[in-house]
């Protein structure tokens, strides 16, 4: 019978799980396709929600940090 291996789990690639946080606004336009992606320079998510909000200017918006989704704002608010 073959030996098993242990197999190491760690962050996911891109989550930066033990660095610092790597947010970035995703854009889309009116009719849903991605406008523009921006990396935030920030370090908290207070602060990434604040920029995002204000990059949305009337367009969708996500925010990331990494792989984890953080929040989507609708255009309206």
């Amino acid at each position: 019978m073959p030996q098993q291996t242990e197999i190491e789990y760690g962050p996911l690639p891109g989550s930066n799980s033990a660095e610092r946080p790597s947010y970035r606004v995703v854009l889309f336009d009116r009719n849903g396709r991605v406008h523009s992606i921006t990396p935030l320079l920030v370090t908290e998510d207070a602060s990434a929600k604040m920029s995002a909000c204000r990059m949305a200017n009337g367009l969708s918006a996500e925010l990331w940090d990494g792989l984890r989704y953080i929040d989507r704002y609708d255009g309206t608010e």
